[in-house]
């Protein structure tokens, strides 16, 4: 049999989400933005008090998810970092201009301001965080937000040319968000089995049902299991399940599930020969005999696919969500899209 690869060790998927977790650390969820650029996220606190139109029409774009893959098409070392421009040219907007809101509000290293042409009422969806104290901006441009934390991720925007500004290949916004629920930001949660290394279900394992197959995955033999459910006590991320009742019991049943619409399940079996069932999966066969077909009064768990994996496949969990929320790698691998992903967005 073909051995896994060795990068799938302690690996498991993870689940992008809408959770509530940023909006918690934020003194007002309803006027805090989460922008997602490369290395990582800012938090800009909205301002309504100084320019509630400005604010309002910045929160309803970013619902729109109109900000999503905008670029910072004009990045002014020791100055600004702009975007807002779905031509990324910096003559578009969304299409509606804003009467200026000036303020006494200075313009410090995190302000946020609206972008405008010269006429002061000329703001649309385009604006700038600044990078340094700017006073000549002052009372000039409108404020509306300030950065209070990942200010080093907008320094660490690639820089345009020293004169024009304009950036040849400029870094995109991934995301903007409001900090409300459900629409806060990216996190992340381990689903399903992590196939931990030094797998506890498989040590408590009376009958060696639970083991480690290749590639370090843990695998679970049925033919072996007895149901005792000790993998699932030990389990420390509760993903380990007992099938208490007969599984897939509808495919034997003689009712239909809309009288005088759909077939009965037994009726689909006869139909199909009586001898294919719904689920039941071909390919788990070449794993071990009894494998494809999950009985009653036995652990269920992830088993990463291995059938698929031992072929150079992903989990089809992976391949067919059709979000790709799913994502796997190896942990201890930097370059990782794992890896990679939880540094962007940490806990």
């Amino acid at each position: 049999m073909m051995k896994f690869k060795t990068w799938l060790i302690s690996t498991f998927g993870i689940l992008l989400s809408a959770a509530g977790s940023g909006a918690a650390d934020a003194a007002d969820p309803e006027n805090t933005l989460y922008l997602e650029l490369k290395g990582g996220r800012v938090v800009i606190q909205l301002l309504p008090d100084v320019a509630p139109n400005h604010v309002a029409r910045i929160k309803e774009l970013t619902r729109q998810g109109f900000y999503d893959g905008i670029v910072f098409h004009r990045v002014i070392e020791g100055f600004m970092a702009q975007t807002g421009d779905p031509t990324g040219t910096g003559s578009g907007g969304s299409g509606q201009n804003l009467k200026a809101e000036f303020s006494s509000v200075p313009h410090v290293r995190g302000t946020a301001s609206m972008a405008r042409a010269q006429d002061p009422n000329s703001a649309d969806s385009q604006f700038f965080i600044v990078f340094q104290p700017a006073s000549h901006l002052n009372g000039q441009y409108t404020a509306w937000g300030q950065v209070i934390s990942g200010m080093e991720h907008v320094d660490n925007l690639n820089k345009g040319d020293p004169g024009s500004g304009m950036v040849t290949a400029p870094d995109k916004i991934i995301s903007m968000t409001v900090g409300k629920f459900p629409n806060v930001g990216l996190d992340f949660k381990p689903t399903l089995c992590n196939h931990c290394e030094k797998a506890p279900c498989v040590r408590a394992c009376p009958t060696g049902a639970m083991h480690k197959g290749d590639g370090n995955i843990t695998a679970h033999n049925p033919e072996k299991c007895i149901g005792c459910a000790t993998c699932k006590a030990m389990c420390p991320y509760d993903v380990i399940t007992i099938n208490r009742t007969e599984t897939h019991r509808f495919w034997r049943e003689g009712e239909a599930t809309i009288d005088g619409c759909t077939s009965a399940g037994r009726e689909v079996t006869q139909k199909v020969g009586g001898d294919v069932i719904p689920y039941y999966n071909r390919d788990k066969e070449a794993t071990y005999p009894g494998a494809a077909l999950r009985y009653k009064g036995i652990a269920e768990k992830c088993t990463f696919c291995d059938h698929r994996v031992k072929d150079g496949k992903l989990p089809f969990c992976v391949v067919s969500c059709p979000a790709n929320a799913r994502i796997v790698g190896d942990l201890n691998d930097p370059n990782s899209d794992v890896r990679k992903l939880l540094g962007r967005y940490p806990a």
